[in-house]
């Protein structure tokens, strides 16, 4: 549970997310009330993805797609901000904020998948939702999440 946490906490579309997570220059240290909405945002959606999970498992699919839509419609920037926060907030790298629209973007498709009780497209677009986690993550909090390193050879090369 706390790996899943770890590896949901952050912020996907049709495009893939290695040509979203373009590098960008290192983000400025955040304020430490913009890091705390950040954060609350992120073990919420934390929170849901781990609930989506065990609602595909279950085919409770009114309960997977009312979770996806609440992380679709989490987005920080729907919060009450100072213009301060604010201005913090839309400095942060393109990419972060390209990887942040696709997040959500792939909520709504996931929780659509789940509307029409399509488990493999759901449990597909799960995979992605998680995928763009691990994307921003490695990229823009791998201070945080120290085991982004540079992946480990594997023998006889990367396979899926």
């Amino acid at each position: 549970m706390k790996i899943a946490s770890r590896l949901v906490a952050g912020a996907l579309a049709g495009l893939s997310f290695a040509a979203v997570a373009a590098p960008d220059a290192p983000p400025a240290p955040l304020s430490p009330a913009l890091r705390a909405f950040l954060q609350g945002e992120m073990r919420g959606i934390a929170t849901g993805v781990q609930a989506i999970t065990v609602a595909l498992a279950t085919a409770e699919w009114d309960q997977a797609a009312a979770t996806a839509v609440k992380i679709r419609d989490s987005y920080i920037r729907h919060r009450e901000l100072s213009e301060l926060q604010r201005r913090e907030l839309e400095a942060l790298p393109a990419g972060f904020h390209a990887l942040d629209a696709a997040f959500h973007e792939r909520a709504g498709r996931l929780a659509a998948a789940a509307a029409v009780h399509d488990g493999e497209l759901a449990a597909y677009q799960l995979h992605r939702l998680v995928e763009g986690c691990i994307a921003c993550h490695s990229q823009y909090v791998r201070y945080r999440f120290t085991g982004f390193g540079a992946p480990a050879a594997a023998e006889g090369g990367h396979q899926h």
